[in-house]
């Protein structure tokens, strides 16, 4: 298990290393990245254990939360 704070640090990191991997790029105005898709990128890399945290809502709701404020993306939720 991860403490919560930990986790975010670092996943907060690999959104950077998901985007450049997975060669993300907004494809226009309204086409915005999707946190599903760096969970379930997330979910199958060896960094899938910062996934085991406790978070009240579940710690897949935390990252995407923690997704769309880091691409400024907060206004969707």
């Amino acid at each position: 298990m991860v403490k919560k704070s930990d986790a975010k640090k670092k996943i907060e990191d690999l959104f950077e290393v998901w985007k450049a991997e997975e060669e993300v790029k907004p494809q226009g105005p309204n086409h915005f990245m999707e946190a599903s898709d760096f969970i379930n990128w997330l979910r199958k890399s060896p960094y899938s254990e910062l996934m085991q945290f406790r978070a009240r809502m579940g710690a897949e709701w935390c990252i995407e939360h923690w997704f769309d404020a880091y691409f400024k993306q907060s206004w969707r939720n």
